[in-house]
């Protein structure tokens, strides 16, 4: 059993019923869900929050070929929850004025993240702010004017699910999930254990001593 990791005390994961894995192509297959609603809307650039809400917003922005403005608001600090309110790293680009702007973001909790971002947004003086997330809890569905999945599962990211541990030398499973399963008394099998090896780069290899 692994310790729990005190850093993420404060997130809740007591609150979550399940797990639900979301491979590439699921993810793949919820970004064309939203872009087929969102193509109407017909943006003009989209601004994606990182770190999560950039793998949706690059997906998307490329498939609606329009320009992405990246943003960076979080409570967390290299993935450390550092703050109890969402705190700007990265602002908005100042060149939204009279445009139509989407922003996109990996999920909507309580909402505050994505009003504090269509706020300053406004700041810009764009023509309109329409926002896009790819996963919602109930309590925030009323908040997205565009959502992939309204769920209260644990969300488990093909992208996130594994770091590299440093003093190791090799992956791991992220201990965000490790805490999350243990929260719901489970335990986390086979399945979402990636099997994917590293390829041998072209330049930069380090010899392992």
């Amino acid at each position: 059993m692994v310790e729990q990791d005190k850093r993420y005390k404060e997130y809740p994961y007591k609150e979550k019923v399940g797990i639900r894995p979301v491979s590439w192509e699921v993810f793949h297959r919820l970004c064309k869900g939203l872009v087929q609603n969102i193509a109407k809307y017909d943006p003009d650039v989209i601004v994606g929050n990182g770190r999560g809400g950039l793998m949706a917003a690059t997906l998307v922005s490329h498939m609606l070929q329009k320009d992405l403005f990246p943003i960076r608001i979080s409570r967390r600090e290299n993935n450390v929850i550092k703050h109890e309110r969402p705190v700007w790293s990265v602002l908005p680009a100042k060149d939204l004025k009279r445009k139509k702007v989407l922003v996109v973001d990996e999920i909507c909790d309580t909402g505050e993240t994505l009003n504090m971002i269509t706020s300053k947004c406004w700041e810009m003086k764009p023509a309109d702010v329409k926002t896009a997330v790819l996963y919602s809890r109930v309590k925030g569905q009323g908040i997205p004017d565009y959502i992939g999945v309204i769920t209260e599962e644990l969300i488990v990211n093909i992208w996130d699910s594994e770091i590299f541990d440093q003093a190791a030398k090799k992956f791991k499973f992220h201990p965000d999930y490790i805490t999350g399963f243990q929260m719901q008394s489970l335990e986390i099998d086979d399945a979402f254990q990636l099997k994917i090896k590293p390829i041998k780069i072209a330049k930069g290899q380090v010899e392992n001593k």
